[in-house]
């Protein structure tokens, strides 16, 4: 009997110890992916290009933003301002909340417009001030709102934040035909812009696909990538 319960406290003492490595090599992970955000956010000379898309029915479509980061503030141009040249400056900060999330935790009037609440929206448009870091590249850091759960994307930018921002919106406003056609492979294929969204519907053939899309300095970005046929 004595030997039974000593067996039973060993094999307890030793799930306890290996729970508690689990969890420091966990914290230890997390802190790192945090660490490593923040020195790759603020390494980028010219900033980022952020690919916003609020709302999880994606009611409005997506739109950009330009940040450039410092150790503790961001700097935002945004396509929703009057003025896409004028920049927005707040803080920011790295959290652990279930994984390393990029939160811009003080107010910035386009950074938290899509989260506000008003007397007419008490929900905003369920848009997103923090994001978990799915994935951490040199040129390319995968976000998901914590709110609206939508997969967005920091592009590493090559050129000044503002220039390329209205590039993009020049871009948007010379895209005017709402109706296209061609071919797919030997397929017949067409296409309708709805411009409110920024959404494409493709058919070709029988098959019909579609994604949203924002704006680039020479044509536009899908979403996601768009297969048929």
């Amino acid at each position: 009997m004595c030997l039974i319960a000593l067996t039973g406290l060993t094999l307890s003492s030793c799930e306890n110890t290996e729970d508690e490595i689990f969890e420091e090599s966990a914290s230890a992970r997390v802190q790192g992916l945090m660490d490593d955000t923040q020195k790759t956010l603020a390494s980028a000379e010219h900033g980022w290009v952020f690919d916003y898309y609020p709302d999880r029915e994606l009611s409005y479509g997506g739109y950009l933003y330009t940040l450039k980061f410092t150790q503790s503030e961001v700097t935002a141009y945004a396509e929703i301002a009057t003025d896409v040249t004028k920049s927005y400056t707040s803080l920011y900060s790295m959290t652990n909340d279930d994984g390393a999330v990029l939160s811009f935790n003080s107010y910035n009037q386009m950074l938290h417009f899509f989260a506000t609440p008003s007397s007419s929206r008490y929900e905003a448009y369920d848009g997103d001030f923090e994001f978990k870091v799915l994935k951490l590249e040199e040129d390319l850091i995968t976000l998901k709102g914590k709110r609206s759960g939508n997969v967005m994307y920091l592009r590493r930018l090559s050129e000044d934040p503002a220039q390329y921002l209205q590039k993009c919106v020049e871009t948007s406003e010379n895209i005017f035909i709402s109706e296209l056609s061609g071919t797919i492979g030997a397929n017949a294929a067409s296409a309708v812009i709805d411009f409110d969204i920024r959404y494409i519907t493709i058919v070709a053939g029988a098959e019909e696909a579609g994604a949203y899309y924002l704006p680039t300095p020479t044509g536009i970005r899908f979403m996601s990538p768009i297969e048929i046929n």
